[in-house]
């Protein structure tokens, strides 16, 4: 049986493979976000932006589409994973999938995914992809011994 684990944040994505409940996590593959650590004015271009006339005291205004830029980035962002996860589930690389991102992000994802991909698929909100694997592996333990039998 084939089970991975992907481990996401709005940063990275890290792909594991696991034989089983007892065995070690492998690292596959890292999907990087490139415009995570940008600033929001770098998201925009040619945007009205924010300026401060010093002549005439503060009028600072608004920049509406920055935000707007931050979340486009982390929806295209999250649909790469999605498309990823689609992919290989149509290839057959995986039977069982557990996703582990933070809430949010987690629930953007799986509004990404069909039907058909959500099969065999346990979601984990939380954000652990700041740990080392052994670390990964204590904290979901009793997911992976839920999800992926042993031999």
């Amino acid at each position: 049986m084939k089970n991975w684990i992907i481990v996401a944040n709005k940063v990275s994505a890290k792909i594991f493979s696991i034989e089983d409940s007892l065995s070690a996590l492998t690292e596959m593959a890292v999907l990087h976000n490139d415009k995570a650590r940008l600033k929001e004015s770098d998201l925009v271009s040619d945007s009205p932006g924010s300026s401060v006339n010093s002549s005439r005291g503060s009028g600072a205004r608004a920049m509406g589409h920055e935000k707007k830029a931050v979340k486009h980035a982390l929806d295209v962002y999250t649909s790469d994973i999605a498309d990823y996860i689609k992919h290989a589930k149509d290839e057959n690389a995986f039977d069982s999938l557990i996703i582990v991102a933070e809430p949010g992000m987690l629930g953007n994802l799986s509004s990404q995914l069909e039907r058909k991909h959500l099969k065999g698929f346990k979601k984990v909100g939380k954000e652990l992809n700041n740990l080392n694997n052994r670390e990964l592996f204590s904290e979901l333990h009793e997911d992976i011994k839920n999800s992926f039998p042993t031999k």
